[in-house]
């Protein structure tokens, strides 16, 4: 009988989108609740201890791994304690063979959730999860995944033509924005439009324009690196490379489905002239 009211109260509540968008500030409101008093009051902070997260735990990829390999290269990597978060660990684990002071955890377990809470530090390229916050001694690097050449976050008028989810989405950002200590920047254009789709009210000190860590193996690629991927991906010879990654649009959402994508390009056209990489 209680599984069925909870179902009804469920299917009431998600009937309309600002029945939804209330259930979703109730349950982040209770997250956050739940994170201070089971996990952030009741662990102390670790100066040693790091935490590692790409695109939300589903890779092993971007500034934080390249954050993450520099740390090794260094001799004082060694006296931190790492922790990376994954979906799933178990794809990623033979990564880190032989790395004594690296611990993988489940995104969003139990486990990851009390690391948040004791890592002295916090490096991500993605929004923390909801409820998750910030306590004194914890140094929170944003490094985020991309130069924003389209509006985001806070800089979103309209999202998803709903004003529930454009508010819950502006809240998700802001509390980015006023958390972090220190936000990677690879230009000065990134650094205004970033800081204004977290709404950072203070950018002094906490904004570091000193390039992408991520590229920088850009400028250590050597032709033989080149040549060793070019036969991975099956590109034969020299012919032009089309490299084409698309980002999410707004204006491609469909209630209930989510992002759509719709194809922009003639592939087809192009391959006969080119190598293309989707």
């Amino acid at each position: 009988m209680t599984e069925k009211l909870r179902m009804m109260a469920a299917k009431l509540v998600n009937s309309t989108a600002h029945g939804k968008e209330l259930a979703v500030w109730l349950r982040d409101i209770t997250k956050t609740v739940w994170y201070g008093v089971f996990y952030a009051l009741r662990y102390p902070v670790d100066k040693r201890m790091i935490l590692f997260e790409s695109y939300w735990g589903r890779q092993f990829a971007c500034s934080p791994r390249a954050v993450y390999e520099e740390l090794c290269r260094s001799s004082a990597g060694k006296k931190y304690k790492i922790v990376w978060a994954f979906e799933e660990p178990e794809r990623f684990r033979e990564l880190f063979e032989g790395r004594k002071n690296v611990r993988l955890v489940k995104y969003h377990s139990r486990e990851h959730i009390r690391c948040y809470a004791r890592a002295g530090f916090w490096i991500t390229n993605s929004r923390t999860p909801a409820g998750i916050w910030k306590k004194r001694g914890q140094i929170y690097v944003q490094t985020w995944h991309g130069t924003p050449l389209k509006k985001i976050g806070c800089d979103v008028v309209n999202h998803q033509d709903i004003p529930a989810a454009n508010r819950r989405t502006h809240r998700y950002y802001r509390k980015e924005g006023r958390q972090l200590d220190y936000l990677v920047s690879p230009s000065a254009f990134y650094t205004e439009k970033l800081g204004s789709a977290l709404d950072m009210k203070r950018m002094e000190g906490r904004v570091l324009e000193v390039g992408y860590p991520r590229n920088d193996c850009l400028f250590t690629f050597t032709d033989a690196d080149a040549a060793a991927l070019k036969e991975e991906l099956g590109i034969l010879g020299d012919k032009k490379v089309i490299l084409y990654a698309p980002t999410w649009r707004e204006n491609q959402h469909e209630a209930g489905v989510g992002y759509t994508y719709r194809m922009g390009l003639d592939l087809k056209g192009l391959k006969q002239e080119s190598a293309c990489v989707f």
